[in-house]
């Protein structure tokens, strides 16, 4: 008499019992796996992984960060959230799609007499302060400093004279040695600071919001618009001056 012998998951005289479904009829690709429940319905799925769907896991959805759900030039990447992406704001914007514009650190004016206010992300502030004030805030005053003509910076800054006693700027909604560049009307977009290779400047509508790579060895890198590594970043600051444009601004950069 013929016996029958049954594969893996299959019993009885003529393999008529499927103990485990898994075993010969659930296929899962796409680094599915196949789990067997017997008191569920049904009681054999694929269990995908996350960025996969459908009974065996054929089914790839579609990029969630096409089109890009960020607002205001946001940065999409894929995440294993719920909403599958994340978002990476720019500026002084905030909310998981960036569609909310924040007052920023710097808006509510903390930097007194006449300091420049520089941002560092995500939520705090540096104040610059002019010759003969210190503290914080640029507060306390701590001595006569000398001064020049306003003229020399372009009407955009300060003019105070440095140690060695040659004209230097600080510059209010401007930048460059004399105050000279300024974001315009309606430039958006992020371009490199004139003269720190650690700094570069978010332009929202014209308005110029100086920002601060997260760490003092990051620069930042115009072609990728993200602060990267010093050495691919490209940013030098010697001796000789030349004009170069990013994104329809004009800087003076050092090279």
């Amino acid at each position: 008499m013929p016996v029958c012998v049954c594969p893996m998951g299959v019993s009885g005289r003529l393999c008529e019992v499927v103990s485990d479904p898994c075993a010969i009829h659930i296929i899962c690709i796409n680094g599915g796996t196949c789990v067997y429940r017997p008191l569920a319905t049904p009681s054999a799925y694929c269990l995908c992984p996350i960025g996969y769907a459908g009974k065996s896991c054929q089914i790839r959805p579609r990029d969630p960060c096409t089109p890009n759900p960020c607002e205001n030039s946001g940065r999409c990447t894929v995440s294993s959230g719920v909403k599958g992406y994340e978002c990476k704001c720019q500026g002084p914007f905030t909310g998981d799609n960036c569609e909310i514009k924040s007052r920023g650190s710097c808006l509510s004016s903390p930097c007194r007499n006449m300091a420049t206010c520089i941002e560092v992300p995500p939520h705090s502030f540096t104040c610059h302060c002019l010759p003969g004030w210190q503290g914080h805030y640029c507060h306390v005053w701590s001595g006569k400093p000398g001064v020049c003509s306003t003229s020399y910076c372009s009407g955009r800054g300060v003019c105070y004279l440095g140690q060695d006693q040659k004209p230097l700027c600080r510059c209010q909604q401007a930048f460059g040695d004399r105050c000279e560049f300024t974001c315009g009307k309606s430039q958006s977009g992020l371009v490199p600071h004139p003269a720190e290779c650690t700094l570069y400047v978010s332009c929202v509508w014209g308005h110029p919001y100086v920002m601060q790579c997260p760490r003092h060895d990051l620069h930042f890198n115009p072609k990728l618009q993200t602060c990267d590594w010093h050495a691919r970043a490209g940013c030098q600051l010697n001796i000789n001056i030349m004009d170069q444009q990013y994104a329809g601004v004009l800087w003076r950069i050092r090279t």
